[in-house]
């Protein structure tokens, strides 16, 4: 009996230890995979963290660049407003210079037609002329050239008709070049109709005519 008892007494043991044994290597692996999975996660926390230092730099620098494109910008379009302003106001220069030279051109030739010398008698017949005709009724010309065209001595419709359209190109090229668009080229024509009292002739003849051109 009693070597029944030791023998179950050492069965009962054995099975101890071995569970025992078996608990340790159980907590053993287990406290390993723990251990494993927390170092993982504790590098992969570190790696996020240096990821998101990173960002942090990154999101930094971005955001001076950021500001100091916006201060150029800003620069620029101030720049660019004072530009329009400096173009303006040459602009506005530019067309008083071609205005002042317009009336300067102007001047100059009328200054040229009075320091022609007059013909000898020219002054004492000058108040027995015949009063000059209304050259506007010759299609393409307006008050303006009238006026120059009479100032150049051609006050008739007769004179108009004895002066070539050459000659009233040069009368209107010395004028200026806002009269050099003009077309004289029937004028003399039609002045010779008018001066001829050839009205519905005239007429018929201007109808067919755009601006005294035809």
């Amino acid at each position: 009996m009693n070597e029944a008892f030791w023998t179950h007494t050492m069965e009962i043991l054995i099975m101890v230890v071995v569970a025992f044994l078996l608990g340790v290597l159980l907590g053993y692996i287990l406290w390993y995979a723990f251990k494993k999975k927390h170092d993982a996660l504790l590098k992969e926390h570190s790696s996020l963290r240096e990821r998101f230092l990173t960002l942090e730099k990154d999101h930094v620098s971005l955001k001076y660049q950021h500001d100091e494109l916006e201060k150029d910008n800003n620069g620029l379009r101030a720049r660019v407003r004072s530009l329009e302003a400096d173009l303006a106001v040459m602009e506005t220069k530019l067309r008083r210079a071609q205005k002042a030279l317009e009336e300067a051109t102007e001047g100059q030739t009328q200054a040229k037609q009075d320091e022609q010398p007059q013909a000898p008698g020219a002054a004492a017949s000058a108040a027995e002329e015949a009063p000059a005709d209304d050259l506007r009724k010759i299609e393409g010309i307006g008050p303006k050239i009238a006026d120059l065209l009479q100032q150049a001595g051609i006050r008739t419709f007769a004179d108009l008709a004895n002066t070539s359209p050459d000659r009233i190109r040069e009368i209107l090229e010395a004028a200026g070049n806002r009269y050099k668009m003009h077309d004289p080229a029937t004028w003399p024509q039609q002045a010779r109709l008018a001066a001829e009292g050839k009205w519905d002739e005239l007429k018929a003849l201007q109808d067919q005519l755009h601006g005294g051109k035809a």
